[in-house]
């Protein structure tokens, strides 16, 4: 008898724990049976959203930081590929949105290879709630929201746009020195930043 093939799902946690889940991200984690987990999930998500299930999923800390030892990407794809086709219903749970960044287009690429189905589930967000005045046309007319500032050229670009909204963009903040922060000190640019908490 052949093995069912079910989606594998990219899971958007969102940034500040259960409260910005769906209502669909949270019906694809109970019915998973595997959880890759990214390092930047807060443990309140998957408690929220597996409380009182007799059997949860299995959990793998496949974690991604900046300047840290890493699970490496290429480990990650195979892993999704492996357990979707012995049958495992795989999720991929990200923080912030799992599209973001590149690294999902590398991860859909391979499950398509693989012959697997993929569907993303993004998290409740806006770049327009952060602040009133950033929906206020008499002072702006856009809004760039950059998810990594980066450094040099795309840095300057951001810093000299009116009111960016930067995107988890932890270290585009460096201490003291940084044209972004120097702006939001001297009330040219009301800044928000989202972090991951």
């Amino acid at each position: 008898m052949s093995t069912i093939l079910h989606p594998v799902h990219l899971v958007g946690a969102g940034l500040a724990g259960p409260e910005l889940l769906t209502l669909k991200a949270v019906r694809v984690l109970r019915q998973a049976t595997v959880v890759l987990v990214d390092d930047l999930v807060g443990h309140t998500v998957l408690e929220h959203a597996l409380a009182d299930l007799a059997q949860p999923p299995r959990q793998i800390r496949v974690g991604k930081r900046g300047g840290r030892a890493s699970t490496s990407q290429a480990f990650i794809q195979r892993l999704m590929v492996r357990e979707a086709l012995a049958g495992e219903r795989v999720v991929r749970l990200k923080a912030g949105d799992p599209l973001v960044f590149w690294r999902a287009g590398k991860q859909i690429a391979a499950l398509g290879e693989a012959g697997l189905v993929v569907e993303v589930v993004h998290w409740i967000k806006s770049g327009l709630t952060t602040d009133a005045q950033l929906s206020n046309r008499s002072v702006r007319k856009s809004m760039p929201v950059p998810a990594r500032p980066g450094r040099g050229p795309r840095r300057r670009r951001v810093a000299g746009r009116r009111n960016p909204v930067v995107d988890a963009g932890n270290k585009a903040f460096a201490p003291g020195g940084d044209r972004l922060s120097r702006a939001r000190r001297r009330g040219e640019c009301p800044l928000r930043q989202r972090r991951a908490e």
